[in-house]
């Protein structure tokens, strides 16, 4: 919850040098949070995958939301289906969803919550900086 804020104009300018986003989302003039940008980007990116269907006016169809919040952070949901009905192809699908999702979600300047470990915990420096090996 902690990386959800406001992004800058330099920030929302990078994002659309890389085609992450389109112009017309940061000429509004407003304010945009990075979470629902995440989640317009997610959708978008969602719906131009070939093995996902998506038909208007049918059932099937693409949502990327929100869930209520926790103590561990805003859990996002991504619905979806796909041609595949295969266990083994769907579940490659999800993968290479979910590796996009981890791979791309720091460049809207979120971050995914992991608990520390105590490996974490023994890494930290006595003033609780982070130690390198």
């Amino acid at each position: 919850m902690n990386s959800v804020r406001f992004l800058g104009r330099e920030e929302l300018e990078s994002l659309a040098g890389e085609n992450m986003i389109f112009v017309d989302e940061i000429s509004c003039g407003e304010q945009v949070v990075n979470l629902g940008l995440f989640r317009r980007h997610m959708e978008k990116w969602l719906r131009s995958r070939e093995e996902i269907i998506v038909k208007k006016g049918r059932t099937m169809f693409v949502m990327v939301r929100q869930l209520q919040s926790t103590p561990q952070g805003i859990p996002l949901e991504l619905y979806f289906f796909t041609n595949k009905t295969g266990w083994a192809d769907y579940e490659e699908i999800q993968s290479e969803i979910f590796d996009y999702v981890y791979a791309i979600i720091g460049k809207f300047g979120l971050k995914i919550y992991q608990a520390p470990s105590g490996l974490d915990l023994c890494r930290l420096d006595p003033g609780g900086n982070l130690k390198t090996f």
